[in-house]
């Protein structure tokens, strides 16, 4: 049977080696290895950093007071109440460092490339979308033509791969063109953000006109020459050229079959149909384990910016504060990486996702007017 666990933690100072070495021979020296048989620490841990002691027990969980006594003498007060793998699962890093094994394999800071945040917030600092133009065009549609082949993989491949392509310099370009293949249809993104998938080749009916139709999803060279393909350049955001065609090719079975392109129909109206409300919408998001005391720096979305934020904390294990957007950070994290979420404070929840609609759902009444005579929302 597998016992539950959970994790003590603690903030302390100096080199990662030899403070794990204090915590392993603390453990050793009184036994206790049965009940502590791991550490974590977080994520790019250097200089200032949490480390994460797991205790598994099927009764209480509880530092024994020798333990405790020989941590306290190398400096290291581990907090009384644990938090739950789920808890610390944004904070550590994936690597377990067990106990038995330290001493025979010494922990090591991987040096690797920070991707960035998937969903960190894209107007903390407001620039213009990129300029439609031609060129700018194309990079994007060779940007999916890279996606269609490869089919799926992570958010650093396809970032790498839009700064190869000249899509996008940066983290937040990036996550700006990731953001603009999905509302087009061509992508599909995890709940976490982490991984995308190319969504399949499918011909769009338009609402307004019944004799045409659009490519959408995935889509390489040798697809577009099945069919007479008409481009129609992006004109106000850089993105991949529409790629539209007469409707009488669905009537062509052989010629969509031999394509793997299925008919979509009118897409809008079936979304209609299909898409929850915001409360079913807010149910679908992924749901994280934060601890604020955790967290050097907490700040709420107010007045269209991120404020500094006092009023949000944990007592007797119930999270207190207003519902809304907030973003935590550390001091300790060199690459000054922060985490956005929305508190759910009637369901104790901490929300993951698009950053857009994170911050749709602090707005208290959101509303929409549309005008029929220039068709705009």
């Amino acid at each position: 049977m597998t016992l539950p666990r959970k994790y003590f933690f603690t903030r302390t100072v100096g080199k990662t080696d030899d403070v794990l070495q204090k915590i392993v021979s603390a453990v050793t020296l009184t036994e206790n290895s049965s009940l502590f048989p791991l550490v974590k620490l977080e994520r790019k841990a250097r200089g200032e950093f949490y480390v994460f002691l797991a205790m598994d027990s099927d009764s209480r969980f509880e530092i024994p007071a020798n333990l405790r006594r020989h941590l306290r003498i190398q400096s290291l007060r581990f907090e009384d109440w644990p938090l739950t793998p789920e808890e610390i699962k944004t904070m550590a890093a994936q690597q377990d460092i067990e106990i038995h094994g330290f001493n025979s394999l010494r922990y090591r800071i991987q040096s690797l490339q920070d991707p960035g945040d998937p969903f960190a917030a894209d107007s903390d600092v407001w620039r213009p979308p990129p300029t439609a133009s031609p060129e700018a065009n194309d990079a994007h549609e060779r940007l999916l033509y890279w996606i269609s082949a490869r089919g799926e993989g992570t958010w650093a491949q396809f970032r790498d791969a839009a700064r190869t392509l000249g899509v996008a310099e940066d983290r937040q370009a990036a996550r700006s063109a990731i953001r603009r293949l999905i509302l087009l249809g061509h992508l599909d993104r995890s709940q976490d953000g982490e991984r995308w998938s190319a969504s399949p080749a499918a011909f769009v009916r338009l609402a307004d006109d019944p004799n045409a139709v659009y490519l959408a999803g995935a889509r390489v060279p040798s697809s577009l020459s099945g069919f007479a393909a008409r481009k129609t350049e992006q004109i106000h955001d850089a993105g991949p050229p529409r790629r539209d065609a007469d409707a009488a090719i669905l009537q062509d079975s052989d010629a969509i079959r031999s394509l793997g392109v299925a008919d979509a129909g009118i897409a809008s109206e079936r979304l209609v149909d299909i898409l929850p409300n915001v409360d079913g919408w807010k149910d679908s998001l992924k749901a994280v384990g934060i601890v604020p005391a955790t967290f050097d720096t907490i700040e709420r979305w107010e007045g269209g910016e991120f404020r500094p934020c006092n009023a949000l904390y944990t007592r007797d294990g119930t999270h207190i504060g207003e519902s809304g957007m907030y973003r935590f950070s550390r001091e300790s994290d060199p690459s000054g990486r922060t985490l956005t979420v929305f508190f759910d404070q009637p369901r104790q929840r901490f929300l993951r996702g698009d950053w857009y609609g994170l911050r749709f759902l602090s707005v208290e009444a959101p509303s929409a007017v549309y005008d029929a005579a220039s068709g705009a929302l």
